[in-house]
């Protein structure tokens, strides 16, 4: 998404001096004319990439194209060739607009894909061998990893979240760095390196049960205050992956069954091995 919105931006900044030889037009004029589109377009780079929906790029494109209508009367009276802020305003909301349904589009079909993978991965049966244990871990590596990122995303500073109550949720990667320790074990010690992994999958999976969760029992009533910006219950009385889910654009409950149920089959299968 981010790199359709660079790509946007280079492909305007070049269109510049073309559209204003084929319109007859002072650059400068038509720089300003077609302006909101350039502001547009940057605001919903920086947006993306830090992972806001894509509800608010249409909030960004009414109102930037509101306030230009604005401030583009003001520079028209001290322009010498006024801009033509009908023509300019329009133009640059329909291009806009299209350049929004086509990244709206491309983040719907990227999700709607990581909803199908995660599914099918969920619902897939895993035949357990030993042998393959660190292909298991690192499964679940990826799960806990893109749960992780929507958890730094969700309670992110800007919504009043802090560190501690990131951390409290994310799993950490020294974890997995401990698994790849031991997995250098020699094969002949598979029985160890087993058990070792028993443990780490028991911690990963006493950390998802956290998402089970209500705010409430999980963070301190003053953290919950500080809170703001989501659609949430104010009283902490919603599980911690319903809060995710709803604000998030990544299908993170899809994510959250499947490390749970990838994690519970492992251990059943390391438990009976």
């Amino acid at each position: 998404m981010i790199s359709l919105l660079v790509v946007a931006i280079i492909a305007f900044v070049i269109c510049i001096p073309i559209i204003a030889v084929l319109s007859e037009s002072p650059m400068l004029n038509v720089l300003l004319g077609l302006s909101p589109l350039l502001i547009t377009l940057i605001i919903d780079a920086l947006l993306a990439a830090r992972h806001y929906k894509v509800v608010t790029f249409w909030i960004v494109l009414l109102v930037v194209h509101l306030v230009a209508i604005g401030v583009l009367w003001l520079l028209n009276l001290t322009l010498v060739e006024q801009v033509n802020i009908a023509g300019s305003i329009s133009t640059s909301l329909i291009f806009t607009a299209v350049i929004t349904v086509i990244v709206t589009l491309a983040d719907a079909k990227r999700v709607k894909q990581s909803v199908k993978d995660a599914h099918d991965e969920s619902s897939r049966t895993v035949e357990f061998k030993p042998e393959k244990l660190d292909e298991y871990v690192h499964a679940i590596e990826d799960k806990a990893k893109a749960l992780n990122f929507a958890i730094g995303r969700v309670y992110r500073a800007s919504n009043g979240g802090t560190a501690k109550m990131r951390e409290r949720l994310r799993i950490p990667s020294e974890w997995y760095n401990d698994f790849n320790a031991f997995n250098a074990l020699e094969k002949e010690d598979r029985q160890a390196q087993l058990d070792q992994a028993a443990v780490l999958l028991r911690k990963i999976r006493d950390r998802l049960a956290l998402f089970a969760q209500k705010e409430k029992d999980v963070f301190h009533p003053s953290e919950l205050s500080s809170i703001k910006h989501l659609a949430r219950n104010k009283d902490g009385e919603d599980r911690i992956i319903d809060v995710l889910k709803t604000n998030d654009r990544d299908p993170v409950d899809h994510y959250y069954v499947s490390a749970v149920d990838f994690c519970d089959r492992i251990l059943s299968e390391i438990e009976e091995t």
